[in-house]
């Protein structure tokens, strides 16, 4: 009997259990609150408001992540809050929505676009620190979707370590997430593995693919630290050098901000004061692997550059429309008398395409459009 009664406890005690459980999982549902499921995350929106507005209804939020219903035209301004709760400092690099986001039946984005208040490119959130913003969302008459997403991605905020061939990074200190994933490490490789007729790694054609070789193997073929060293360098005509009255490669970068695509590319041959090649030439003399690289200005600061770094065998008209490896640094000073140095270095990839390289000529090469870069690597 005992034996009978305590069965009959146990089965009323996970009867409730289950019901409280059900009523918390009701309440989230219903309040429509992601702030739980947010702190999950280093970065995340803690609050949307308002929770509806025009023909927009803010389903819920989770990570940086909004899902909204969208019925008909309006353009309605939501005000979000993030907080970054990491140690770590992120940066906003751009909003990613409809089918771009991975997740299937989400609505394409036909017919939506965005315009941001109080967030711009590589603003920072430092660790701890919330920041807000508002988004305006432009909807036409043809969107009807209760499956709208919009991801504003925030990424963590790196310095050199992450380039290869920098020597204060020890390789095992490499982060996981950047080793590609078809990449096997070749001392792990068991040598009975290899059948016979399989080509080497190591002699594989350069030109099969863009970012072909290993661009996380902290070695001497690998030199975008060492390109970025000599950039910020003292010598000849590089950003530091205390000779270099005319500061060469900073004038250039502001000629062309006015003059679409806004990029001065390492082998323009004229620009005031110098050769934006014989710069390269001399920052390649040193390196074991031809690299190029572009720079942007930072069309509201002048004391901005924005630096593109790929190998040049990754940017020729066979790869044209292709992603290739594309290291993105911002360049800073504090004043016109300092010095220049990096400010954050991302990894991530760029579209391989035929475009003016700027200065006097209006020359046109193949590079990589500083446009369509995005963090990740390829």
């Amino acid at each position: 009997m005992k034996k009978w009664i305590l069965v009959l406890c146990l089965v009323l005690t996970f009867s409730f259990l289950a019901i409280g459980y059900a009523q918390l999982s009701d309440s989230l549902s219903i309040s429509g609150s992601a702030s739980v499921e947010g702190q999950q995350y280093d970065i995340y929106i803690t609050d949307i408001t308002p929770a509806a507005l025009g023909t927009v209804t803010v389903n819920k939020y989770y990570s940086t992540i909004m899902s909204a219903s969208v019925h008909g035209a309006s353009q309605p301004t939501f005000q979000i809050t993030v907080k970054n709760q990491s140690s770590k400092t992120y940066v906003f690099e751009r909003i990613v929505e409809g089918r771009e986001t991975g997740f299937d039946g989400i609505y394409g984005g036909e017919g939506i676009s965005y315009t941001l208040e109080n967030l711009r490119y590589l603003q920072e959130v430092a660790p701890g620190a919330e920041h807000t913003f508002r988004v305006t969302i432009q909807a036409d008459s043809s969107v009807s979707t209760d499956h709208l997403l919009t991801f504003f991605k925030f990424i963590e905020k790196t310095g050199s370590e992450v380039l290869p061939g920098n020597p204060d990074q020890p390789e095992d200190t490499q982060p996981e997430e950047t080793q590609p994933e078809d990449t096997q490490p070749e001392d792990t490789q068991p040598e009975d593995t290899q059948p016979e007729d399989t080509q080497p790694e190591d002699t594989q054609p350069e030109e099969t693919q863009p970012g072909g070789s290993d661009p996380y193997e902290p070695d001497p073929e690998n030199n975008f630290y060492g390109l970025l060293g000599m950039l910020l360098s003292e010598s000849d005509r590089c950003l530091n050098d205390p000779n270099d009255k005319k500061e060469v490669i900073f004038n250039a970068v502001q000629k062309v901000k006015n003059d679409p695509p806004y990029l001065l590319h390492c082998l323009t041959p004229s620009i005031q004061g110098g050769n934006m090649a014989n710069v390269t030439t001399a920052a390649n003399q040193d390196l074991s692997e031809n690299m190029h690289f572009v720079f942007t200005p930072d069309r509201q600061d002048p004391n901005t550059m924005y630096l593109y770094m790929y190998q040049a065998k990754d940017a020729v008209s066979q790869y044209e429309g292709q992603h290739a490896l594309t290291y993105f640094c911002v360049i800073r000073r504090s004043s016109a008398a300092s010095d220049w140095n990096a400010d954050g270095v991302y990894v991530g990839k760029a579209i391989v395409a035929y475009l003016d390289g700027g200065g006097n000529s209006g020359n046109k090469e193949w590079t990589v459009d500083p446009a369509s870069w995005t963090a990740g690597a390829p």
